[in-house]
């Protein structure tokens, strides 16, 4: 299995060094880590090539923040525990697994582990667990060097050539938002969506389980009203209170303004 996709992964890369030429590059090869998403996206040249499963720090010591790059790659490392323990030699019971590769934050590094189960959730002391399969196949891939940007992004999406805004919400692992519904806002703001959310469905949303994807519901208005009702368009449907409706009824000359 780790064969395949590794050799799936190379066959990736020199595609696109074909399609992009052979021109040497200082390094090519960048991470990005997205705590809330527990997610590590591996990018040749820019282009994504390949995303692993992480564990990240427990909110008691959590993973740092910014931009650093790899500065060691260790096979089979020693660990040595910031409690005072005896230091724990490469084996099964060494919490790094066989592949460290050690951040320029000091202390930090993406490596393996000897509990598979930690993996997707916050439980380290700050560094990032990886699959052993997985961290095999990173140690080989990238040299020392590499540029690792770690984020703290609870909020993604696109805008559809619709003009619909489709976004996926993550956990606030850290605790460090305000108002959600603000930062959707201008999460959407920073996309240009020319359209204003409906807050009251847009918080009845954000209460289902994470990770979240959803169409954000946008209200809706009608051209000439300076007063208007209750009503939103979500997943291509419009949902309209009864005030909307009575109103829209009420003046039949309505039906035929533009609406967005």
């Amino acid at each position: 299995m780790i064969k395949k996709r590794f050799l799936k992964v190379v066959i990736l890369i020199v595609l696109l060094l074909l399609t992009l030429g052979w021109k040497k590059k200082e390094n090519p090869w960048q991470i990005t880590i997205n705590l809330p998403q527990f997610r590590l996206f591996l990018y040749y040249d820019q282009h994504l090539v390949q995303t692993y499963p992480v564990a990240i720090g427990k909110s008691s010591t959590p993973s740092p923040r910014g931009n650093f790059f790899i500065v060691n790659k260790v096979y089979q490392p020693t660990w040595y525990p910031n409690d005072g323990r005896e230091p724990v030699l490469p084996g099964p019971d060494n919490p790094l697994g066989d592949f460290w590769l050690g951040l320029s934050k000091k202390g930090y590094g993406i490596h393996g582990n000897n509990a598979e189960w930690s993996i997707g959730n916050a439980v380290s002391q700050g560094c990032f667990r990886m699959n052993n399969q997985d961290v095999k196949e990173l140690f080989y891939l990238i040299p020392v060097g590499t540029k690792v940007q770690i984020t703290y992004q609870t909020i993604i999406g696109q805008v559809t050539a619709e003009r619909r805004a489709i976004i996926t919400c993550y956990n606030d692992i850290y605790g460090i938002m305000e108002d959600e519904t603000k930062e959707v806002a201008r999460f959407l703001i920073a996309l240009n969506w020319p359209f204003e959310a409906h807050e009251a469905a847009l918080r009845k949303l954000l209460k289902g389980i994470r990770p979240l994807k959803f169409e954000v519901p946008r209200i809706i208005k009608i051209t000439g009203m300076e007063a208007y009702g209750d009503g939103f368009f979500w997943n291509e449907n419009p949902y309209l209170a009864e005030n909307f409706v009575k109103l829209l009824k009420g003046d039949e000359g309505l039906v035929n303004q533009k609406h967005d």
